[in-house]
Formats: structure tokens, sequence, C-alpha cells
């Protein structure tokens, strides 16, 4: 008689998360690592999200109302099923296998979502995140995983359009994290922080550093060689590069109210959108050219002192 000591423990497992900051364009971008996006309900009866997530009906709808993509109570949700075995006398715990499971699966979807908002200005994000797995012996391993985003209130939904959902999946899998360039791994941490601040005024100082990070250099300073090198990096022509330039130069003398005088009531969601733009620009098309922060500065150095866009060469 051939024992079964041995064989492997099978788990069925399932993976969701609520979606917020979306609308029903979502259902055009493909997720990679065996995600897709469904539509269910928060009406219990219907999805039973309530059980999935271990709240009452109430808390439910507290919970996700916000993100409700249409009025019969709808939301968006990132959802995986997926199937691994694990074995009786493996040296491997269960639990630390499953951990180990679902950090995986968490950076997966989390990278997934935040090369979204690289690759086109978008509040998209969730919450919670929960794993759920089932063995055939009716054992269930179950793990609810709260997400610190903020409530990022500068952009009230994803802003796109067929051409944007066209890109979006054209390009998701050259954005890799980390990125290799840490110049650009870390000016991107600050980019994507910008999202989750409270006020556009922490937003904007994340911003401008990011810029300071990515167009200056230890021999130069302040907004003028930031903005020249900036405008000249991601226009496409002498009148959007003046039109950057000025823009810039506004953006740059808000923040120094801030800093230096503390007056933030001239700072609005346009500056940080724009700011946002200027830097997300910027980002991927370092990515895209793969230049090191030396090569870029004296290309622009000698570009800026060779254009004819501003009175004021630098």
């Amino acid at each position: 008689m051939i024992s079964n000591e041995n064989a492997p423990l099978g788990f069925n497992v399932v993976i969701l998360a609520v979606l917020f900051g979306v609308d029903e364009k979502i259902f055009g971008i493909r997720f990679r690592g065996g995600y897709t996006i469904e539509r269910l309900s928060l009406v219990p009866s219907i999805s039973h999200l309530d059980e999935v997530f271990s709240v009452e009906a109430i808390e439910l709808r507290r919970l996700f109302e916000t993100a409700v993509i249409d009025d019969r109570l709808n939301v968006a949700c990132a959802c995986k099923k997926m199937y691994f075995e694990f074995h009786k006398k493996s040296d491997e715990d269960l639990s630390e296998k499953v951990n180990k499971i679902i950090n995986e699966e968490l950076i997966c979807l989390d990278n997934q979502i935040r090369a979204v908002r690289l690759l086109t200005e978008s509040p998209i994000r969730f919450k919670d995140f929960v794993f759920e797995a089932n063995a055939k012996n009716n054992f269930t391993y179950k793990s609810k995983v709260p997400i610190r985003e903020g409530n990022i209130s500068l952009s009230e939904l994803s802003s796109w359009d067929n051409i944007r959902i066209d890109y979006i999946n054209s390009n998701l899998d050259r954005i890799v994290f980390p990125f290799k360039n840490q110049l650009l791994n870390q000016c991107h941490i600050l980019y994507d922080l910008s999202y989750h601040q409270l006020t556009p005024a922490s937003s904007l100082l994340l911003l401008v550093i990011c810029l300071e990070i990515l167009f200056l250099d230890n021999e130069s300073s302040g907004k003028e060689p930031l903005a020249k090198r900036c405008s000249i990096f991601i226009s496409s022509n002498q009148q959007e590069a003046i039109e950057i330039h000025k823009n810039i130069i506004t953006l740059y003398r808000k923040r120094s109210k801030f800093v230096h005088e503390g007056i933030i009531d001239k700072i609005t969601k346009q500056d940080i959108l724009l700011l946002r733009e200027y830097v997300r620009r910027s980002l991927l098309k370092w990515l895209e050219d793969g230049y090191t922060k030396s090569e870029l500065i004296k290309s622009l150095k000698e570009r800026v002192s060779s254009s004819q866009y501003f009175i004021n060469k630098a």
C-alpha cells in the first residue's frame, strides 16, 4: 500500500484589491502577472465583498464607497487566482511560504499600479489587499494587508482616453522597479509620494526636489538653469519649451515663498498636476534614452547655450 504521507497539500488562492481613483476605462488596461480587473458590487448579496474583507455591510460601504465607478455600487477590483502546493515535510513552514507569496504578489500588483501612475497622470491606488488560500481538507489561510495609501485628492479620477489606454498597455512591461539607475529610482520614489500628500504645498516641495535631482549639478543651482534644462529636455518645439520654462519659473517661486515665508495659499491643484507632468515626462525620457546624469547635464548645458529659445543664456 502506497502511503500519502509525503503528498503535497494543494491550495487554491484568490487575491483581491479594490481600486480607487479609476473609472470605466480601467477595464481596458491589461495588467500583468495573472491579474485581471473585475467589476464587483458593494451589495453584500451580490459579490459578498463583506465576507471577503471580513466586515459588516455598513463598514464595507464606508471603506469603499469612494471607489464606486457607477450608480449600481460597483467597484473595479484587481483579482488573481492561483494554485500552490505545500509539502508537509518541507523545511519551509507553511506560514513562511504563504507570507513569501503574499509579499511577492503585493510587490507585483503595487509595481503595476505605480507604473500606470508614471506612464500617465492617474491617482489609481488600492487600500486593502486580501489573500485567501483554501486547501482540499477545508483548511483556510486568510490575510488582509492594509496599504498605507493616502487620500489622493489632487486628482479626482484617472484622465484616460483610448490613446492613453493603448499607451499604458504597450509600455507597462518596460517599467520595471526598482530602476537600475539609482538617481532615477530615488527621484521616482519622491514623485510617487507626491500622490499621497495631504496638501498641495508638500507635494510641490517633493516635485521641485525631483527636478533639482534631475537637472542641477554641483556647479549650478536655482530656478533658471533648472527651468531651461528641463524645458529643453522634454519639449518638442520652441513654443512648448518657452511655455514650460515660464511655468517652472512660476512654480519655483511658489516653492520659495512656501519655504522662506510659509505662504501656501497660492499653491493650487493645477500647479501640482503641471509639476507632476514635467517630472513624469522627464523620468520617462531619461529611462528611454539611458543617460548618466553627467552626460545629460553636459548635453543640456550645450543645448541651452546654443539655443535661441531664451533671452538670457545659461
